[in-house]
């Protein structure tokens, strides 16, 4: 039996909840602003990243789920391109230390994502470098 990849929102709840467990006072505020961005980016920007066969299956689970449906339907994999868009500067806060976390942030996410084998490095090789890249152009640019 192939065991059943966690939804977005289980990666992200996981995810923010271990990346928050020590935090406090503005780094808390501001790992909290970082997930509200993202999932507000996810809902926003997410399907029109997606295959016409997961826009389909998200259209589907809009009919069900009316808050969220995104991360309720898709998977990690789903999840890289929308990273790729919130490390741009549509997605990226003004604020440079708040730029900064975000970065950070989604760099976490990504490692954590291969770290529990939730995407296939190998057959997503060319998005995850590409996301990467982009992540580290970012930071590049901070200076």
């Amino acid at each position: 039996m192939t065991p059943v990849s966690p939804s977005v929102e289980h990666i992200l709840g996981t995810f923010f909840a271990r990346r928050s467990i020590r935090a406090t006072g503005l780094r808390l505020e501001r790992i909290v602003n970082v997930a509200n961005r993202l999932s507000d980016c996810i809902e926003r920007g997410g399907s029109a990243l997606l295959t016409s066969e997961e826009r389909v299956l998200l259209e589907l689970e809009r009919q069900f789920c009316l808050h969220w449906p995104f991360h309720h339907a898709m998977k990690a994999p789903q999840l890289l391109p929308v990273l790729r868009l919130f490390v741009t500067d549509a997605w990226l806060p003004t604020n440079l230390q708040d730029r900064r976390v975000q970065l950070h942030t989604v760099a976490a996410l990504v490692e954590f994502l291969e770290a529990q084998a939730l995407v296939d490095g190998r057959r997503l090789l060319l998005p995850l470098l590409e996301l990467k890249v982009a992540i580290d152009d970012a930071k590049a640019a901070l200076h």
